[in-house]
């Protein structure tokens, strides 16, 4: 044996029995169970683990190479393209996006015939699957992430039936196989809601799912959806916590669109309540995370979808009521004169809310500059529907309605008349800066106060009539819009004097069943505009509402003959300025009271009678009939 070769061997024998000479290094550590599960821990974590890391330039130059050439760029360029397959760029494009580039990625991947590489094949598109920024991806990407979910459960049944050895995160995998199907987390949803998230975590730890994955937005939806599923009386008495959650409030931080979700279920399923108050919270809650559900009607019926998907317009009108009813408080009791302190006008004005189809607020100088939570609030509430005031005292402002085809106004300031207008008949300026005009714009409050209007009213009772201004309003007001509330008007006290209502010799007087009567006859009318007329003739009306709606001739072919003072009457030569105007026919024919007309000739319209009947009277002063002493009441 040459010498070389021997005293090779015999160094390295001595270095052999110096390594070994004090035994197996910490022998003892290996006895511990602690220590020997680390260290398979360890071990697992290297060559058992469902997560991948990889360069990411590496990946994104792997993902650009199948981009151009259709086909990955060896063995390791088809496990990156796996892994970086739904990264998306700057552009929003990622290749899972494209259809033919990621149904050739899924051929090529399990056309792969060595278990192994099929398996890390399973394990990259597993991580891009977790790793999907789903909240944010345009449409094309989320239906290519669908189509790599399905995919991926086709798979993983594939490998469950091959005979070679499975890693244990294959085996995790199955047995958490939901989250490869629709409503991924709902299995963990009532574990979670009653505070066990042990398995929820253990298919996290086990899948390697990254902490800023979708998985775990869908597992805070699963706990949504479980309260939703509760009856009435138990979701109403968990919904406060229920809020907590969706509104990041309990510790877990949502996204924009995970929140919006989470409250579009929520107002989806109060919606459904048989009782179902003004839920402010969660009012609030649908206004910050969708919008107003008036300027949004879109975005509402895009996010708040009822059991079949389509837009829930049964929850739109519940937070669009109780946004509009809020609104009109806000009005009355912090912009008006009014304040807390006299509710009437609030009052009235609530019962309308179901046929008010858009609001605006003028905004005077003081109530612009004013500062405070309650008025921040409302300018909060009221985006997009705010003007100034122009033209006007410093604390005026305007609350603005549109009701079908009319504009009604009323103004904050103590002594203003409400007015009503035909929306066509607005200046063209007005209406256009309504709908389309800037949240800073202004109104001069001359173009609310028209002389083109169809009516000017005065809150002034009527206490000889034994009627409130509530009650004229509604007189007059309803039948023009085609609208009466569910609840009737204030009414003055009950131990006030009944008022006796007129048709020839018939009495009856102004009762809840008279307001349902009129109320019905209106509401069921085929033709509203016809039957309002029709109404005049034939409904018991106060002496208001006999001068307001006094009947127009339905037989035209009956020519009217017109009395004047001496009884006789004229020929239809006369000029038809000589004829009883409309509005106080009905008084002179009930009470065969005499008349004159010198409107012809520059004069005015002549009741001659005095002021002893006080119905009479008072009925003649509201339609703006002046008295004279000794001659009668007269109107130009």
């Amino acid at each position: 044996m040459p010498s070389e070769l021997t005293n090779s061997l015999s160094s390295l024998k001595k270095n052999l029995e110096s390594s070994f000479s004090s035994g197996p290094r910490q022998r003892d550590a290996w006895s511990e169970p602690s220590e020997t599960a680390k260290f398979i821990k360890l071990v697992k974590s290297r060559h058992d683990n469902p997560g991948v890391e990889a360069n990411p330039k590496t990946v994104a130059m792997a993902v650009e190479y199948f981009r151009r050439h259709g086909q990955p760029n060896g063995w390791r360029g088809l496990k990156h393209t796996c892994f970086g397959a739904g990264s998306i760029d700057e552009k929003g494009w990622c290749l899972l996006s494209d259809k033919i580039l990621r149904n050739r990625l899924f051929s090529i991947a399990q056309r792969e015939r060595e278990p192994r590489r099929q398996q890390k094949c399973l394990q990259g598109l597993l991580s891009c699957y977790w790793r999907f920024p789903l909240a944010t991806a345009k449409p094309d990407a989320k239906e290519g992430w669908k189509e790599l979910r399905t995919w991926l459960e086709m798979r993983l049944q594939v490998l469950e039936n091959m005979s070679s050895r499975k890693p244990g995160w294959l085996l995790m995998l199955t047995n958490h196989r939901n989250l490869l199907q629709d409503n991924p987390c709902n299995r963990y949803g009532p574990q979670l809601f009653s505070g066990d998230g042990s398995e929820f975590q253990q298919a996290i730890e086990g899948l390697s799912i990254p902490s800023d994955s979708w998985v775990k937005d869908e597992a805070v939806f699963a706990q949504i959806n479980v309260g939703t599923s509760f009856n009435n009386d138990r979701f109403i008495k968990t919904l406060p916590d229920l809020l907590s959650i969706a509104m990041g409030r309990a510790g877990i931080d949502l996204s924009k669109s995970l929140k919006l979700r989470c409250i579009a279920l929520l107002v989806s399923r109060y919606a459904l309540c048989k009782n179902r108050p003004e839920h402010i919270a969660l009012r609030d809650a649908a206004l910050s995370a969708i919008g107003n559900p008036w300027l949004r009607r879109a975005s509402w019926d895009a996010s708040v979808t009822d059991a079949q998907g389509n837009p829930d317009e049964n929850a739109r009108e519940m937070v669009n009521g109780w946004l509009k009813r809020r609104l009109i408080t806000d009005f009355f009791e912090l912009l008006s004169a009014d304040g807390i302190g006299d509710t009437r006008r609030l009052d009235y004005w609530i019962r309308f809310e179901p046929c008010i189809e858009d609001m605006w607020f003028g905004l005077g100088s003081s109530s612009r500059n004013q500062r405070g939570e309650n008025i921040s609030e409302f300018r909060q509430r009221a985006r997009g529907r705010l003007f100034d005031l122009d033209q006007t005292t410093a604390n005026n402002n305007a609350f603005i309605m549109k009701i079908g085809e009319y504009l009604a106004v009323e103004f904050g300031a103590s002594g203003n008349a409400f007015f009503i207008f035909k929306w066509e008949n607005l200046p063209t300026t007005l209406s256009q800066q309504l709908l389309h005009g800037p949240e800073k714009g202004y109104i001069p409050i001359h173009s609310l106060r028209s002389t083109n209007r169809v009516d000017r009213l005065i809150h002034r009772d009527s206490d000889g009539a034994g009627l409130t201004w509530e009650q004229k309003f509604d007189d007059k007001i309803c039948p023009i819009i085609g609208y009466w509330p569910e609840k009737q008007p204030r009414m003055l006290n009950d131990n006030f004097r009944q008022v006796t209502r007129i048709k020839k010799h018939t009495n009856k007087t102004y009762d809840n069943e008279e307001y349902r009567r009129k109320k019905q006859h209106t509401e069921n009318s085929p033709n509203r505009s016809a039957e309002r007329n029709n109404e005049k003739s034939t409904s018991y009306l106060s002496p208001y509402s006999l001068a307001r709606t006094a009947s127009k001739s339905t037989s035209s072919s009956k020519p009217h003959s017109p009395k004047y003072a001496d009884n006789t009457t004229r020929t239809q030569t006369q000029p038809n300025t000589d004829t009883v105007p409309d509005d106080v026919e009905v008084i002179i024919e009930s009470r065969n009271l005499k008349y004159a007309d010198k409107r012809s000739a520059g004069g005015a319209f002549w009741i001659l009678t005095g002021n002893s009947d006080k119905s009479v009277s008072i009925a003649l002063r509201d339609l703006g009939f002046g008295y004279r002493p000794g001659k009668g009441w007269w109107r130009e």
